[in-house]
Parts: C-alpha cells; sequence; structure tokens
C-alpha cells in the first residue's frame, strides 16, 4: 500500500481494482508450476482447434487495438497510441501466419511445424513487447502527424514483410528453437526469458510514469503488461508444443489482449464521450450563469430554441416564438437589424455590435446582438447562435455621461487656461478650446496621439520615460506639486513659447488620468524681462549697469578668493568726450558710446562683463586670470592693449569719422579683502593717472606691480629687436656615451644683451611666450643649427655629430613647420640625419593624430626625434608605441634625485627599460657626479648629458674639444 501511495491519486481506484486479478493469475501460474496437470487435461494441448479458437481471439483483439487506435480522437491520434496501434497490426498478421503454421494445419506456403509456428511466434511476441516498451517511453499525448503515422504504418508492415521471407522461404538463416524429441531449445528458452524482461521492465517504467497523472487507463495497461509477462513464462516450462502449459500460456495472452483492449477502448472511446459529456455539462452551466438571452436559429431567421434564464428580457414567452420568424416576434426594424446580423454571420463566420431597442412590459430595453454560425455536415441547413446582450445599463449610463460630458467641456472651453487630459501612455484624450489656441492645433488633431507633438527637445524625448517612472516608483517632478513648473511647449508652426504647467492626477473607470493645466505666459515672460532689463541694464548701450556690475563684482570676489584664481577691474574713461558732446550734440555723444560698447565687448571673452556706469565711464570685470598677480596682471595687460588697438581705428558717426582715445584705470583682486567698493575705488584712482600721465595708456593701481610689468615690456620691446642686432647665440652641451666618446650636442639659446650681459632662457623664453615671438625665435634657432651641421660636415672630428634642437608647442602647431624645416635644411645642406628635434611630453597632450603626422614626414626625410623630460608630463605607452622616435631623456629631476629617493630611481629605471622594449636610445640629462653616472649605468643606461661631462659653451670652444676627440672639460 506504501507504493500505491507514491502513484498519482488518479491511477490508486484502478490499481485496487487490478491486483485481485492480477494475484489470481498469478495464483494460477504458480499452481501450474509446482502441481502435476491431472491425466485427464494432458491431451488438450493438442486439440488444434482449441488453439485455433485462442489464436483467432487473439488475432481479433490485436484487430481491435489497432482499428480503436488507429482512429481515436478524430484522427487526432497520440503518438503513443499511434505507435501501439501499429505494433498490434503487426501482431495480429504475425498471430495469423502462427495459427497457419501450426502443427496439425494444411500448408502455410511451406508445410506446418512446431518450428515454424515458434519462429512466428516468437516474431509477434517480440514486436508485441517493443511496442508496448516504445508506447510507454513516449509522452503522453504528444501528437503525431498524419504523414509519420502512415510512415510507422508501412515500416511495421515491411518488418512483417521481412519476417515473412525469411521464416517462409530461408528458414536455414534463423537459429534452431525446436528439435523434434527434444522439445524447445535452450536459445528459445532465453528468448522468452529476455521477453519476460523486458516486460517487467516495461511494467517498472509505467509504474514510474503512474507517479503523475496520465491521460490513459494506465492500470489496465500495466494488467496487459504484466499477464503477457505470466503469458511468456509459461512459454518457457512445456516440454512439448503440445503440453497444456503452452495451452495455458495462449489463454493468458488472450487475457492480457484484452487488458489491453480495454485500455484502448478507454482511450479511444470511453474517454471521448467522457470529456464530450463534461463538455456538454460545462456548456449547459455556462449557459445558465449567462445573463444574455441565447438562441439557436435557422437561415430563414426561425427560432429553433431558448437557452438562457431571464426569460423577463423576452419579447413573447417561450412557448410562443419557438418555430416561429423573427419577423413574427419582434418589430419591423429590430427585426431587420436582426437578419442583417445573422447574413453577415452566415457570410463571414461571425459578426455583432448591431444593437435594437425594444419595449417590453419591464420597460424600454436596449440589447446588443452578437451571431455565429454553427459547424454543418455537408447537405445540412446552416444554423447559428444569436446572442442579445442587454445593454440598457450601460447606455443610460453612456447618455448620462455624454450630457454630463457635455456640460463639463462647455465649462471647460470658457476656461482661460488650456487644459488637456492624457492616459498612462501619454496619449491625449481631451483638449478644451483654450488649448487648441494656445498650441494652434484643433481638437481632433491632437486627440489620440502622443503628448510629445506639444512639446519641444529635450522634454518630448524625456517625457515617456518620465511618466514610465513615475508609474514605477512614483516619484513626482511635475505631477502634483504644490506650485506650476515652468516648462516649454511648441506650436503647429514650429514655434516654441513658455509656459506654465500644473499637472494633477485622477482615477477613471480604474484607470489613471492626468490633467494637465497650461498658460501661455510668454507676455509675462517679456515684462519680467523687460523689468529686469530697466533695473540691471543700460538702456543706450544695452549693457549692464553699475548695480548689476556692482552685484556681480561682489560674487566675483568670493569666487576668486575661494578658488585662489585672480581677476581684474578695468575702469575706462574716454578722453575729451565732454568736449565731442558740447561741439557735435549729445545725440552724435550717444552714437559713439552704442559704437565703444560694442568695441570693449569685442575686446573680451565671452563670460567677462562690460557694464557702462554713465556718462562716457565703462568697466571691465576679467576673471580667472591666473594663480599669481603677475600672470593676472599679464593677462589684465593683454585686454587693456587690445582695446587701446580698438580705438585706434575711427568711428563713423553720422557721414562723419571720428577718433577717441580712452584711458584705462587697472586693480587686481582675489587676493586680498577689499570689497566692491573699494575695487571701483582703485580702478577710478589708477584711471585719472592714466590721464595724468597722458592719456590713451592704462595704469595699475599698484606702483610695484606696474614697474615689474614696464619693465617685461621693456624686455619685449629688446627682444623683439635682439635678431636683428644679432644679440643672440647658440650655446653647445656635449653628449656623450658610457666611454667618454663625445656623440653630439643639444643647442641650447642665449641672449647676449650690451647692457643686461647674459640674459637667462628662464627670464626671455616665457616673455616670448606670452608676446607671440617664440615663433621667430624658434625659426632663428634652427637655421642657426643647419647653418651649424654644415659647418661641421666639413670640420674634421665634427662630422658624426648629432646636434638635437628643442621645439616649442607653438613651433609645433603651426601648418607651415614640416615645410619651414625641410626648406632650412636645404638651404645650408645640413644632413638631416644629424639633426634631432626635442619634444616635451606637455606636446603630447594636443592634437595627437597631427602631430605625429609631422613627425612621421620629417622622419621620412631624415630628421631624428627625441622625446625629452620623458616620464614628468602625459605619454600613454600608446602614443609612446605610435611616435617615430629615436630617444629618450630622462629628466634631470629624476637623475638628481635617484641616490636618495627609490621612486625616482624606480622612474629612471623604468625609462630605461621602456626604451630597450621599443628598440630607443635612452639619454640621462643633469649628471653632474660620478655617483650619478655610475648609478645610470648600473640601470642600463649608456648616454649622458651634464656638467659633468661639459656646461654649454660657444660654437668655437665646443669644436675645438670635438676635434680632440673628448668631451668637453667641466
Amino acid at each position: 500500500m506504501r507504493a500505491l501511495d507514491r502513484l498519482d491519486p488518479s491511477h490508486r481506484a484502478d490499481l485496487a481494482r487490478l491486483l485481485p486479478w492480477q494475484g489470481l493469475l498469478l495464483g494460477a501460474l504458480l499452481l501450474c508450476w509446482w502441481l502435476p496437470v491431472p491425466q485427464a487435461l494432458q491431451g488438450l494441448g493438442s486439440y488444434a482447434p482449441l488453439h485455433a479458437l485462442l489464436e483467432t481471439l487473439s488475432i481479433i483483439v490485436s484487430a481491435l487495438i489497432f482499428s480503436l487506435a488507429w482512429g481515436s480522437r478524430l484522427g487526432q491520434v497520440p503518438a503513443n497510441v499511434c505507435v501501439l496501434a501499429c505494433a498490434f497490426a503487426g501482431v495480429a498478421l504475425l498471430d495469423f501466419s502462427h495459427l497457419l503454421s501450426y502443427s496439425g494445419m494444411p500448408d502455410y506456403v511451406t508445410p506446418a511445424g512446431p518450428e515454424k509456428a515458434i519462429d512466428f511466434w516468437l516474431g509477434a511476441r517480440l514486436m508485441a513487447v517493443l511496442g508496448l516498451l516504445w508506447m510507454v517511453a513516449l509522452p503522453w499525448q504528444a501528437p503525431l502527424p498524419r504523414a509519420r503515422r502512415r510512415a510507422l504504418l508501412v515500416a511495421v508492415l515491411l518488418c512483417v514483410g521481412l519476417v515473412h521471407w525469411v521464416v517462409l522461404v530461408h528458414p536455414e538463416l534463423l537459429p534452431r528453437t525446436f528439435i523434434a524429441g527434444q522439445g524447445l531449445t535452450p536459445l528459445k528458452i532465453r528468448m522468452e526469458y529476455l521477453l519476460v524482461a523486458m516486460l517487467l521492465g516495461t511494467a517498472l517504467l509505467l509504474l514510474w510514469r503512474m507517479r503523475g497523472p496520465t491521460p490513459f487507463h494506465a492500470a489496465a495497461l500495466l494488467g496487459a503488461v504484466l499477464g503477457m509477462a505470466m503469458s511468456e513464462l509459461f512459454f518457457t516450462l512445456y516440454a512439448s508444443v503440445t503440453d497444456v502449459l503452452n495451452l495455458a500460456g495462449h489463454v493468458y495472452k488472450v487475457i492480457a489482449y484484452l487488458f489491453l483492449h480495454r485500455a484502448v477502448f478507454m482511450e479511444a472511446v470511453q474517454r471521448p464521450y467522457m470529456e464530450l459529456e463534461q463538455v456538454r455539462q460545462q456548456l449547459q452551466a455556462t449557459l445558465a450563469t449567462v445573463p444574455d438571452l441565447v438562441f439557436e436559429m435557422d437561415a430563414q431567421g426561425r427560432y429553433l430554441s431558448y437557452h438562457s434564464p431571464p426569460s423577463e428580457l423576452l419579447a413573447a414567452p417561450a412557448g410562443d416564438f419557438i418555430g416561429r420568424l423573427v419577423s413574427e416576434v419582434l418589430p419591423a426594424e429590430a427585426a431587420a437589424t436582426v437578419m442583417q446580423t445573422m447574413a453577415q454571420a452566415l457570410a463571414q463566420g461571425s459578426a455583432g455590435g448591431q444593437r435594437i431597442t425594444l419595449d417590453l412590459p419591464v420597460g424600454r430595453r436596449h440589447f446588443e446582438l452578437h451571431a455565429t454560425r454553427c459547424q454543418q455536415e455537408p447537405g445540412q441547413a446552416p444554423r447559428l447562435i444569436v446572442l442579445s446582450r442587454d445593454i440598457t445599463l450601460a447606455v443610460n449610463a453612456r447618455d448620462a455621461l455624454l450630457e454630463a460630458a457635455q456640460h463639463t467641456q462647455a465649462i471647460l472651453d470658457n476656461v482661460v487656461d488650456g487644459i488637456i487630459t492624457i492616459d498612462r501612455q501619454g496619449l491625449v484624450l481631451s483638449v478644451n478650446r483654450s488649448a487648441s489656441a494656445i498650441f494652434g492645433y484643433e481638437a481632433d488633431e491632437v486627440i489620440g496621439r502622443n503628448i510629445k507633438m506639444l512639446m519641444p527637445a529635450p522634454y518630448a524625448q524625456a517625457h515617456d520615460g518620465y511618466l514610465a517612472s513615475y508609474a514605477r516608483t512614483g516619484i513626482r517632478q511635475v505631477i502634483g506639486r504644490d506650485r506650476d513648473v515652468e516648462v516649454e511647449g511648441l506650436r503647429k508652426n514650429g514655434e516654441q513659447f513658455p509656459m506654465s504647467l500644473a499637472v494633477n492626477e485622477i482615477e477613471r473607470e480604474g484607470e489613471r488620468v492626468y490633467i494637465g493645466m497650461v498658460r501661455d505666459i510668454t507676455q509675462r515672460r517679456a515684462a519680467a524681462a523687460e523689468i529686469q532689463r530697466l533695473a540691471f541694464f543700460d538702456q543706450l548701450t544695452e549693457l549692464p549697469n553699475r548695480r548689476l556690475l556692482l552685484d556681480r563684482l561682489q560674487r566675483a570676489v568670493l569666487s576668486a578668493a575661494r578658488r585662489g584664481q585672480l581677476g581684474a577691474l578695468l575702469f575706462i574713461d574716454l578722453d575729451e568726450f565732454k568736449l565731442l558732446n558740447d561741439t557735435w550734440g549729445h545725440d552724435f555723444g550717444d552714437r559713439m558710446l552704442v559704437q565703444v560698447a560694442h568695441r570693449l565687448s569685442d575686446s573680451v571673452r565671452e563670460g567677462d562683463t562690460v557694464a557702462r556706469l554713465g556718462g562716457d565711464e565703462f568697466v571691465i570685470m576679467l576673471e580667472s586670470l591666473g594663480d599669481t598677480r603677475e600672470a593676472a596682471a599679464s593677462h589684465a595687460e593683454m585686454v587693456a592693449r587690445k582695446i587701446l588697438a580698438g580705438f585706434e581705428q575711427s568711428f563713423r558717426l553720422q557721414e562723419r569719422e571720428q577718433h577717441t582715445t580712452p584711458s584705462i584705470g587697472i586693480t587686481l583682486f582675489g587676493d586680498n579683502l577689499l570689497g566692491a567698493g573699494e575695487l571701483m575705488a582703485h580702478a577710478d584712482t589708477a584711471m585719472y593717472q592714466a590721464k595724468s600721465q597722458g592719456k590713451n595708456t592704462f595704469r595699475f593701481y599698484d606702483a610695484e606691480l606696474q614697474a615689474v610689468l614696464a619693465t617685461r615690456a621693456a624686455l619685449e620691446s629688446e627682444l623683439r629687436q635682439a635678431i636683428a642686432r644679432q644679440q643672440l647665440q647658440l650655446h653647445f652641451q656635449p653628449q656623450v656615451d658610457d666611454s667618454g666618446q663625445l656623440l653630439g650636442a643639444e643647442a641650447l639659446l642665449r641672449w647676449q644683451h650690451p647692457d643686461r650681459g647674459l640674459v637667462a632662457p628662464g627670464v626671455f623664453i616665457p616673455v616670448a611666450e606670452q608676446c607671440g615671438f617664440v615663433l621667430e625665435l624658434g625659426s632663428w634657432v634652427l637655421d642657426a643649427a643647419c647653418r651649424t651641421l654644415a659647418s661641421w660636415a666639413t670640420l674634421p672630428g665634427c662630422q658624426a655629430l648629432n646636434l638635437s634642437v628643442n621645439v616649442s608647442a607653438l613651433q609645433l602647431r603651426d601648418p607651415q613647420f614640416v615645410t619651414d624645416v625641410l626648406k632650412t635644411i636645404q638651404r645650408h645642406g645640413a644632413d638631416p640625419r644629424r639633426l634631432t628635434l626635442e619634444l616635451t611630453e606637455s606636446l603630447l597632450a594636443e592634437n595627437v593624430e597631427d602631430t605625429i603626422a609631422k613627425m612621421q614626414a620629417l622622419r621620412d626625410a631624415g630628421v631624428g626625434f627625441s622625446l625629452d623630460d620623458f616620464g614628468t608630463g602625459y605619454s600613454s605607452l600608446n602614443y609612446l608605441r605610435r611616435l617615430p622616435l629615436e630617444e629618450l631623456k630622462i629628466d634631470r629631476s629624476f637623475v638628481n634625485d635617484m641616490l636618495g629617493d627609490p621612486n625616482s630611481a624606480v622612474i629612471a629605471r623604468t625609462v630605461v627599460a621602456l626604451g630597450q622594449t621599443f628598440g630607443l636610445q635612452v639619454i640621462a640629462e643633469g649628471v653632474e657626479t660620478p655617483e650619478q653616472r655610475d648609478a645610470l649605468l648600473r640601470i642600463g643606461c649608456k648616454r649622458f648629458q651634464g656638467y659633468l661631462f661639459g656646461r654649454p659653451t660657444d660654437q668655437a670652444s665646443f669644436e675645438r674639444q670635438a676635434r680632440q676627440g673628448v668631451a668637453v672639460a667641466s
């Protein structure tokens, strides 16, 4: 019983009824096995008619199994049932041949005999066992297409034909199963035991499948499998084919087939009828609960039957209209609508949606019709199922709602604000007249479309995502806020306009609906902007006025102090403007002020502030000019000079050209605690100082800083004349290898000033970069270097020397850089292979592709490249791999610190390793001590430059040392 508990409850009752019968059959088997056969029964086994009767019964049952299984379920045969049907079609044929081959039967192609009958027997049993095993193993109720069913049947028939061909034509191909006088052969007995084992395995598999519900009568199928197993056991016990045990085996086989027939009968016949009865009962129950009127009618409109309970909605009692035409029962208009619905259903299979109105004893009722054509046999008159649904409540509610909606819409159309309702997907449900006027769309152009059509980017792109996010999380951005939000709207003509928007959420008929109230605030925005302009901007020039300037200046002072970036305030006053006003009139002066405002605005960056204080006084506020006073002052000076240059061009006023000049006072802010008022006073003081110095100039409030700027301006002026006065010269610092052999030199620019003496590059190079003179200096250095290389080519000891020249960022960005270098080399006849251009890592931070292209063009011409100060800047390994370099330079800062700083030593070692990896020469600069040189040698660096091997010296001294073949002495 515990084993039964593991099976699905649907099988337990059937198994409980099966077990007694199986126990009875098993008991009879054991009795036949243990007890001797009575003398009176021993002759039954040789009674051929009895054998023929039993075999005929089994053949009939097999044929019934085939016919029932093959034609079950209106041809929708499950795969496992189809397998069983085809297998037992073959079993029936093989059992028939077994019957005709039995001893005592007439010749069946060849003489009858025990071995021939056994061969057909074993073929039939094997096919039956395989069919049952296959059936149990297949998925229950898996459909099998008609073509595959037929292919399976053909395969079975071919197997049957093959068995007949072997047994009847070539029996010598088969092993012996029976020997006269000896009985069954061991092979035959083993075959029977094999069949028993396969059947028991099938039974176990079936029991495992019965742990779940099955659509098949699994208990009867189990009885058949066990019965066939017991039948096969009998065929291992008899001594001759006429033995009574042989006869008992045939009886058990018939019983097993009857069990199988019951299982198939349940599947093919009883179960479909049971299911049909369940469907009928369900249909009756469904119809009993349907509140609609359901009629069965013929094509002429005659009522055949009535199937629904609400009789109070009938136009007449059911007994009065059954058998009558619809035109005899309903008013003419309603009857015509019913006939129209039925005609449409006859043509299309179904129809619905038409409505009729009837005056019944319970009052006026509205009905909606639906009709469906019933399936019919050929030649049968068509019938229809007509459903009449009472929609009176819905119609009355709709009419009431429509009346209320019309009333509400009339109110909404007279509201000044636009009102739009949308659903959860953002589709417009309604708009009032004001919304149509605001956006320029008629209502039917908007309703049913997404609200995004009324929004410009980026609101349109974000709207659907916002709605979905709100529905998912409930986080509000616009919906249900306490105050309106201001957004942009989009009119039909493409015009964008500002609007205020308030959105609220309601629930209507179980669905969320969003109501938006829209107001065009274009005029309000314009009025606010006008108020803002009048309050904070000068009406004549439209520049910020004193009030706005002071506000911005106060915030700029705080920002500068917080970020450590200094700014500047420029106070500008026009020279002799009062005379111009008195001479030509105020209108002429106003035109002058407007043009001055434009020129001042053109002289500054976009984020800077240009303001007019009144009269001819203007103020410019510059922010983020640098973190030192020198840098900030330099930038402020550049702007002041740009303004002065801009005033050199005359102003054209009323067909008249007029010149004017500005006086500019400058003060810096950000590194002091001065307020806006004090800064304005300092700039004003500096402006008057500029006027006292002759006008048309600028002055700083800080006298010390003014002196520094004056010195730098003088230095810039003298630097621009240095080339013409031949004050520039190149010095050369030697570069050597690990044996002290001179390899070449780095060309270093020096300025020999007649009064200042030797000016250091750290002093004049920044000045050149700020004033834009660095291109001329770079061109002069390159020209002098190529001239030197050309002269070295004729000097003993100098022909093999290389010369390195530094290149600035401005030079490399020049589009003519490659052309100018090649022309310079060609002009002097220098060997480009002896020229090396040194680049710093910072040059690689911008426009890398253009830099690589220019380097490659020069590299193709023979010019070499060295990466200076490597390890201090930007380079990535990717760019290092792509750059056409020959040499890396270890920066002097790492060389100086590598003996005491492990990090610097690691960086130096890494640079050397990278050079070796990429096949580049590595040279260390700034080598000043033997200890530094030895440390560099230990990590693999074999080229050096520094005071240990020689200080930079003039060309003549360097060439003298080079002819001696040694480095310049330190």
